[in-house]
């Protein structure tokens, strides 16, 4: 469970870079 949280965040924050960058 830890790992399935730790990785959509990791999704969420790439997503957020991107949305940032655009």
């Amino acid at each position: 469970m830890a790992q399935l949280s730790g990785h959509a965040m990791m999704i969420i924050k790439k997503a957020n870079l991107e949305f940032q960058e655009a």
